[in-house]
């Protein structure tokens, strides 16, 4: 990804899940993942209510207050993406 903020979100996020990680796992993937969709949320404006869904409860679910916090202290912007696991999109209903 070549967006002028990608380099600044990613380090972000891959700081704070390799120094939150409960596994041996790299968490460089999750980083890049989770940048892309945040950015995608950020450039897609017409997005009533962006869903991020995943498997991953404990690195990215179970953090996502300070996943997205991190997300809009480097975007400068507040978040909409929201951000939940497979078991909690079919309990909710989505």
């Amino acid at each position: 990804m070549d967006h002028s903020l990608f380099s600044d979100l990613f380090s972000e996020l891959n700081h704070f899940l390799e120094i939150n990680k409960i596994d041996t796992n790299l968490k460089d993937r999750d980083a890049k993942i989770l940048s892309h969709a945040f950015l995608w949320d950020y450039h897609n404006l017409s997005l009533q209510k962006p869903h991020f869904i995943t498997v991953d409860e404990t690195d990215i679910c179970d953090n996502r207050t300070d996943i997205k916090n991190i997300a809009q202290i480097c975007l400068k912007k507040p978040i909409r993406l929201s951000l939940f696991t497979v078991k909690e999109m079919v309990e909710w209903g989505f």
